[in-house]
């Protein structure tokens, strides 16, 4: 698993916790002299929700449909046809922000 990478000669953490059953409950962002911590709530091994400086709730149906932010912004999951997410569509303009190469 990969826990850091260096981006613009800074090096970034990604340390995660986990609960007893092996499920992710935080995980703590470390980018130069930035920490952040990001909790996640969970059901059934999926993530409902995340807690801590990036708040936000998730939308399930048959795996994650949507993820809505802090501030309400709304970024919908889009799949191909074995069930991968392919990229992030915002919910405002619909525009693909976070294009995934396959």
């Amino acid at each position: 698993m990969k826990t850091s990478v260096t981006k613009e000669g800074k090096r970034q953490r990604w340390p995660y916790t986990y609960n007893g059953d092996g499920i992710r409950t935080s995980r703590t962002v470390t980018a130069g002299d930035t920490v952040k911590t990001v909790g996640c709530v969970t059901s059934g091994g999926m993530v409902l929700a995340q807690t801590g400086d990036e708040t936000a709730a998730y939308v399930r149906g048959l795996g994650y449909v949507a993820k809505i932010g802090v501030s309400n912004d709304v970024h919908y999951y889009q799949y191909n046809g074995h069930g991968d997410v392919v990229q992030v569509a915002s919910g405002t303009n619909g525009a693909v922000e976070k294009p995934l190469r396959l």
